[in-house]
Formats: C-alpha cells, sequence, structure tokens
C-alpha cells in the first residue's frame, strides 16, 4: 500500500502535481517539496514555503491523501496496424504510473489510448507488465 499526495489549484483542478510514497515517510517534507515543485507546474509564484494555511487560501491550493493499493490496469490503442502493441495489462498503483509503463520501452501507449482499471492486484505482483498484445507485420 502507498500514500498517493496530491496538491491542486482549487480555481483550476485540472492543474495539480502528485506524488506517491510510503506510509511511513515524512508528509510535512513532501508536501514542501510538492509546493516547491509546484512554482513550475501549478503556475504559482509562492517565494519561500512554510506549512502556512493563508499561503493555501491565497494560492488557492489544495492537498489531497489516499492510501491505495495495487491495481490491473488494461491500456488499448486508438490506433490498429501492424508491428506494433494493441493492448497490455500493467500492475500499477495510479493511472499515471500504468500510462508511463506503457510507454516505457518504446511501446507506444500514451494519454490517447484508453485505459482502465480491471482489478485489484495480488500483493506480491510486483509492479510492471503482466502481458501485452503484439499485431505482428
Amino acid at each position: 500500500m502507498k500514500l498517493l499526495i496530491t496538491v491542486s489549484n482549487v480555481k483550476n483542478p485540472e492543474n495539480k502535481i502528485s506524488k506517491l510514497v510510503e506510509p511511513s515517510s515524512d508528509i510535512n517534507q513532501i508536501v514542501e517539496n510538492i509546493i516547491l515543485d509546484s512554482n513550475y507546474y501549478l503556475n504559482i509564484d509562492i517565494g519561500h514555503y512554510y506549512m502556512d494555511i493563508d499561503l493555501f487560501k491565497k494560492e488557492n491550493l489544495s492537498i489531497s491523501t489516499l492510501l491505495v493499493d495495487k491495481s490491473l490496469w488494461l491500456i488499448e490503442t486508438n490506433e490498429f496496424g501492424y508491428d506494433m502493441y494493441d493492448s497490455g495489462v500493467f500492475c500499477a498503483y495510479t493511472e499515471e504510473e500504468a500510462l508511463s509503463l506503457g510507454n516505457d520501452k518504446g511501446r507506444g501507449f500514451s494519454e490517447n489510448n484508453s485505459i482502465t482499471k480491471i482489478g485489484q492486484a495480488k500483493k506480491d505482483l510486483p509492479i510492471g507488465e503482466v502481458c501485452l498484445s503484439f499485431n505482428a507485420g
């Protein structure tokens, strides 16, 4: 089980940055690092960051945490052709992590493909590909 920490801009919820960490991590330090990274990712200018609730209100930021287990994710391409992967199942904690695994090693899966959470993974299943479908030319 991992802890997913997300900092987002309340006015623009699609503007967010997330980190997947061990539940025993120093949450304040992680949030501080996320906020410092937010200068770029969330398009805000916060100068020096201190755990200050007024700053969060001023910059319209929200923090959410969620405990997540490993899941199985099906990625299917919207394009079909020869010598390409058309689908794959990946073990990952989040959709973003599954897409990253899908793009690893030149497989060609991207955000334009459909991704579906198809179930929970067994605890001993490692993060990575479970199976792939390849159309040979």
